[in-house]
């Protein structure tokens, strides 16, 4: 990752960043949470759930090393409901490394379900920047959001994929320093935080323009997706 300290050296398993730390994401913590009761409920698919459950929790020095080995007859012989599976999977992670490792259509049954509008204040909170700038670089009008947050309104889907894509690019960066940063690195970063500030620094691949200038569209999202991949690994290599 490139950041103003030195590159970390030598990659080091079962990290937990700091921002990782700071749930529970409030605003969208119930959404998530509910839809991905919802899904597995619907598709009766428990298993693929506790499987998500498996892999997320196994980045956590915290989880027992039993959880790792289950496989699906075990899982069909446990009897865990859908609500447990995700309420264990919560426990473990945050949010935005939860989004990240979910499935396109998880995703999907999230972004319907309905993102509050309050939500776009607590990614500014967590990225250290203003929630008028947030707001901006999103895309989205300031005198409708800030009538939905004060009505209590959900997000548009449109704007809820532009919030689900600005934390799932937190969620990537919490990946990148668990893949291949060292522990020091790891106890003391914010993931939501760097990003704030990263993607207000020209990159030469953008031609000198900033991040923060193509967030507010799903191609744009997955560009800036695109170039923290690159850079991770140009960094830790």
């Amino acid at each position: 990752m490139a950041t103003s300290a030195a590159a970390p050296q030598k990659p080091q398993k079962h990290l937990r960043t700091e921002s990782m730390k700071k749930q529970p994401w409030d605003a969208v913590f119930g959404v998530v949470r509910d839809s991905l009761t919802d899904f597995a409920s619907t598709a009766g698919d428990v298993q693929g759930v506790w499987k998500l459950h498996v892999c997320m929790t196994s980045k956590s020095e915290q989880i027992d090393i039993t959880d790792k080995a289950r496989n699906s007859a075990e899982i069909n012989s446990m009897n865990v409901s859908p609500r447990e599976a995700v309420e264990s999977i919560l426990q473990h992670s945050s949010i935005p490394l939860l989004l990240w490792n979910l499935g396109p259509i998880e995703r999907v049954h999230v972004v319907k379900r309905g993102l509050p509008a309050h939500s776009v204040s607590e990614l500014a909170d967590f990225m250290h920047i203003t929630e008028l700038s947030t707001r901006h670089m999103l895309g989205f009008p300031e005198s409708t959001i800030a009538r939905k947050i004060k009505e209590g309104k959900p997000l548009a889907q449109d704007q809820g994929e532009r919030v689900l894509g600005m934390m799932r690019l937190i969620g990537l960066t919490e990946q990148i320093v668990f893949d291949y940063g060292d522990a020091d690195m790891a106890k003391g970063f914010d993931a939501a935080k760097w990003l704030g500030e990263w993607i207000e620094r020209p990159q030469p691949s953008l031609g000198m323009k900033k991040p923060s200038e193509y967030l507010d569209t799903a191609t744009g999202l997955e560009m800036i997706e695109t170039l923290l991949k690159r850079i991770a690994v140009g960094a830790f290599a």
